[in-house]
């Protein structure tokens, strides 16, 4: 990490801005930009899109800035965009200042003691899911369940990195019906039978979302051990063993 303001210096250099993603610690992907407070007045950052692999998030962050360029400084709020082959309009909003102390730390310190403002990009409202949090609220970790463990500590048996793959139903909201342990930190919890979904319908986030969103899964993943799965087919149902 030495050579890190060095190698920011160099991407505003060469493209206007340094990208930042942040992963691990049970809480939501997010992905922020140091740099553009230079060229356009303001920093962006996506919290929580896991509908979007990495390399979208960053063509996103690509076009709202080049999309902000052509907008008189105090209009951003004005821009939408959408990416290529993707439904849907992407917009900005703006970002609570106790979100910068929670997920843009690293451009509060590039830029101290001077403040910046940075912008939220909003994905579509369709495909906005359990991990999307609205950063225009005061961050409050009960309210903001999916962020909770970003400032909280983690108390569950299981490891806080633990990832899941979740099908777009799971995203939504729906109730988590079949759960498989792949290994000590990796399960599949879907919302039917895991065999019967596509692998294009399938996402990769924490378990610790799935489980703030629904805290039942608890239950069942206390005692799963590796290569076993259990199932229900309600919310109030008990925890049974796949056959």
């Amino acid at each position: 990490m030495n050579n890190w303001p060095q190698q920011v210096r160099n991407d505003i250099s060469q493209y206007g801005y340094h990208f930042i993603h942040v992963f691990g610690g049970g809480v939501p992907d997010y992905y922020y930009t140091i740099g553009n407070s230079e060229s356009i007045g303001v920093e962006l950052c996506v919290a929580g899109a896991s509908f979007y692999s990495s390399d979208e998030l960053l063509e996103v962050i690509k076009i709202a800035t080049q999309e902000i360029r052509s907008f008189p400084f105090g209009t951003q709020l004005q821009v939408s965009f959408s990416l290529p082959e993707v439904t849907g309009q992407m917009s900005l909003g703006v970002t609570h200042r106790s979100w910068l102390r929670e997920i843009g730390l690293k451009a509060v310190e590039w830029y101290k003691p001077k403040k910046i403002t940075m912008l939220q990009i909003l994905p579509p409202a369709d495909v906005r899911f359990i991990d999307h949090s609205d950063l225009s609220k005061e961050f409050d970790p009960e309210a903001q369940s999916a962020w909770r463990w970003i400032s909280q500590p983690w108390k569950q048996p299981w490891s806080i990195d633990s990832q899941a793959q979740v099908d777009i139903a799971v995203l939504r909201g729906s109730v988590v019906k079949e759960v498989i342990r792949w290994s000590d930190t990796s399960y599949a919890m879907v919302s039917k039978e895991y065999d019967s979904i596509e692998s294009e319908d399938l996402r990769e986030i924490p378990v610790s979302i799935v489980f703030a969103h629904d805290d039942s899964i608890g239950s069942c993943l206390k005692g799963l051990e590796v290569g076993h799965g259990m199932c229900r087919q309600s919310k109030e149902d008990e925890w049974e063993y796949l056959r």
